[in-house]
């Protein structure tokens, strides 16, 4: 987790499904959260924010010794997924041809290069 607490400047998250399914995913977003670090999450079509109810029980979802070795705890986690959550994001269309994908890119580079807020970057979708 150092490189995303000292090199990192966006996290760019794809969000699927089993994203935070992932001890690695959601240890980079823990860290990213507890160090200040800019993420810009991308929703996949099959992705949909983690419920309280998932993340009251997250130790029972995801095995959390990894982030225990690395300084963070159950409660670092389960804030970081409860600010993760109220985040903007770009939704990633369900079918990607290149006009999409070089839209979705230019979205990126956009909203990293002049803070846009995604929420307004998402609307021209």
């Amino acid at each position: 987790f150092e490189y995303v607490k000292e090199e990192t400047k966006t996290l760019l998250v794809l969000c699927s499904h089993d994203v935070f399914f992932s001890r690695w995913c959601l240890g980079e977003v823990t860290c990213a959260v507890s160090s200040n670090v800019r993420i810009l999450p991308l929703h996949f079509t099959d992705y949909s924010n983690p419920t309280p109810e998932f993340i009251a029980a997250l130790d029972v979802h995801v095995d959390l010794r990894h982030l225990t070795e690395n300084g963070y705890g159950l409660e670092d986690a389960k804030n970081a997924l409860k600010i993760f959550v109220g985040l903007d994001f770009l939704r990633v269309p369900e079918e990607l041809d290149l006009m999409t994908l070089t839209w979705l890119t230019r979205a990126i580079m956009e909203n990293q290069a002049r803070s846009i807020p995604l929420a307004r970057v998402a609307a021209r979708v």
